[in-house]
Formats: C-alpha cells, sequence, structure tokens
C-alpha cells in the first residue's frame, strides 16, 4: 500500500502494484471534515457516490479535464471579446458609449485532454473505520498522471 498525498511517478512502485489492468484507489481513516471537503453531505450512507469537489488542481482535472498547449504545432489565430468604452460629446452632454470587438491574436492551438471523472464511493472496512473508494480505473499503466 502507497500512503502518499500525491503521486507523480509510478516507476518506483511497481513492484507493490496489481498486474491487472484495473485497480482502486482507496483512502482510509476518513474523518467527517474530509468528507465534507470531497462534497459528501453529513447524512451520508455507506454506498453513496460522488464526483469530489474541485478542490486542487489535480481533482480539477478530474472533474473537467484541461486543455494541453501543442507548441510542437504552428500558431493559430484566436480571438478575445473585449468591451470598449468611450465618451461621446452630443452639444453641450457627454454620452457614454460601449460596444464589444473581437480582437484577434496568436496562440498555440489547444488541445482538450477530457476528465477521468473517477467517483468515490463511502463504505467501511472490516472495523467499521470510514474508508473512500474509487470507481475501477482501467488501463492505469498507460495513464500520465497530472
Amino acid at each position: 500500500m502507497i500512503k502518499k498525498k500525491r503521486i507523480r511517478k509510478l516507476n518506483p512502485y511497481k513492484k507493490l502494484l496489481p498486474t491487472t489492468d484495473e485497480a482502486f484507489v482507496t483512502f482510509s481513516g476518513a474523518t467527517t471534515a474530509n468528507l465534507e471537503r470531497a462534497g459528501f453531505s453529513d447524512d451520508a450512507e455507506e454506498g453513496a457516490k460522488i464526483l469530489p469537489n474541485r478542490v486542487g488542481r489535480i481533482s480539477l482535472f478530474n472533474a473537467e479535464g484541461k486543455n494541453r498547449i501543442r507548441r510542437d504545432m504552428p500558431m493559430e489565430t484566436a480571438h478575445r471579446t473585449v468591451e470598449w468604452h468611450w465618451y461621446e460629446r452630443h452639444g453641450r452632454d457627454k454620452v457614454e458609449r460601449s460596444d464589444f470587438r473581437d480582437v484577434p491574436y496568436k496562440r498555440y492551438p489547444r488541445e482538450f485532454i477530457e476528465p477521468p471523472a473517477i467517483e468515490l464511493t463511502l463504505s467501511t472496512d472490516t472495523d467499521g473505520n470510514v474508508i473512500l473508494i474509487s470507481d475501477p480505473i482501467k488501463g492505469w499503466q498507460k495513464m500520465r498522471l497530472c
């Protein structure tokens, strides 16, 4: 069992990990504060399943995915919308005007990486302690961590 907050590379742990194509992530010793931070309600029962709250960058990627900047490709023209404000003189009056314009700029293309959307299930172990179990993660050997 690996006991760390964040694992960036799996190579040092190859001997500890299962050889199957499917793996689970478990979190034992969950407190009420941890469960609330993850997104479980106070009256959550065993078997409750949620997509964890977006707390950090890894949970944000799990929920929303991310864009990878492709610097190996030629730049493309993108547009951003800008709101302009100015004043016009109408005789003695000063009238405020505004308009929206699309401003072109150059950027590298973006490639969207789909979110894994791994959900957590509330459960208990044999001693009665609260644990969180992830969905089965298929193809974890080929997975690239953030």
